[in-house]
């Protein structure tokens, strides 16, 4: 699956899924119209819809309030990604006031960081790696040099709290990519599924007419739990939060 959704576009991985499903559930349909001849809910249709419709509400709530969570969860991701980049910038233009060995340092060291999060943390299901120690490295190396004027000590405990912030980001990041929907959820989730589906089967009407109701259930609700699964994915695939920032900076 991690290697469908990195060679895939979004888009057409979600119409292939969402082609399987509907597939899958008009067959069962078909299947179950063939055994059954007669209206299975003929004289309790309207107790039946009212059930369908509770079963429906209940599991619509559900599924919206877990895909508004986890969109907050990617949109915080996002953020923080760019504060992160920020902050990696002012180190290094604040490295400039620096010498040139200082300067060299600091500015190789920010592309060194930036290249290990985009090569070993994006496109990956695993998530992020435990630690990424290259600014700490950075922050004692700026100890050794203590023959610097008071500009330049001022300059060096500037861009020393500016890798405070950045490992505290990371550390953000990284709690942040590693909560995922809990898998009772996704079982919750994927069951109410099963159970919406296979209830509209019972409420036997025309067969073109019913095989549309079908597929569009089952395409909706794919397509649902398909964007859900994504976000809760956020650095896999065409839908991942932009690694464009720290490309920028790893050149």
């Amino acid at each position: 699956m991690e290697f469908l959704v990195n060679h895939l576009h979004a888009w057409l991985l979600c119409m292939l899924i969402t082609l399987i499903i509907v597939l899958t559930s008009c067959s069962l349909l078909g299947i179950l119209r063939r055994r059954m001849k007669t209206d299975p809910l003929d004289g309790s249709r309207d107790s039946a819809g009212i059930l369908f419709g509770a079963i429906s509400l209940i599991y619509s709530l559900v599924l919206a309030f877990v895909i508004v969570a986890v969109w907050e969860d990617y949109e915080e991701l996002n953020t923080t990604v760019m504060h992160e980049s920020i902050k990696l910038q002012n180190v290094c233009r604040k490295a400039k006031e620096l010498p040139g060995p200082m300067f060299s340092m600091i500015r190789d060291s920010v592309h060194t960081y930036a290249a290990i999060e985009v090569q070993r943390e994006w496109h990956s299901f695993s998530g992020m790696s435990a630690d990424n120690p290259v600014m700490l490295h950075v922050q004692q190396d700026l100890l050794k040099f203590d023959s610097l004027p008071e500009a330049g000590k001022k300059i060096v405990e500037d861009i020393s709290s500016d890798i405070d912030d950045v490992i505290e980001l990371r550390t953000e990041r990284t709690g942040n990519v590693h909560s995922h929907v809990p898998f009772l959820v996704w079982v919750v989730l994927i069951t109410g599924s099963i159970v919406v589906i296979v209830f509209s089967y019972f409420f036997f009407m025309p067969a073109r007419l019913q095989y549309l109701f079908t597929s569009m259930l089952a395409g909706l609700i794919t397509m649902c739990i398909f964007v859900l699964f994504m976000l809760d994915n956020p650095l896999c695939g065409t839908t991942a939060v932009s690694d464009r920032p720290f490309v920028e900076l790893a050149k």
